[in-house]
């Protein structure tokens, strides 16, 4: 199945996620300009913006498996979900007493 949509690239992505009830969007983190940043250009923050789940930026000299994890937390629901990803996402599992 191949859907095309056309818009401002963060606001779409961050629609269908909503639409097809994604619990998490993987963006690509590119290098982007300081200027890009200042007119909104960002893609993976112009989702974060627009969307309703976690948004996980990866770098592209992002080594696998990830080990360590920083979790701004204010302890509202939609932090403690990023808490929550962050931990799934490491390797060893996070309570792994192996690590």
């Amino acid at each position: 199945h191949l859907d095309v949509r056309y818009g401002p690239t963060a606001r779409v992505i961050a629609d269908v996620a909503r639409e097809r009830g994604a619990e998490v969007v993987v963006v690509g983190a590119g290098r982007h300009r300081a200027v890009d940043r200042l007119v909104g250009d960002e893609v993976a923050l112009g989702v974060a913006r627009h969307g309703t789940v976690p948004v996980l930026a990866v770098a592209p000299d992002q080594r696998v498996p990830l080990r360590r994890a920083v979790v701004g937390v204010d302890f509202g629901a939609a932090s403690v979900r990023a808490a929550r990803l962050a931990l799934a996402l490491l390797d060893p599992p996070a309570g792994d007493e192996r690590a």
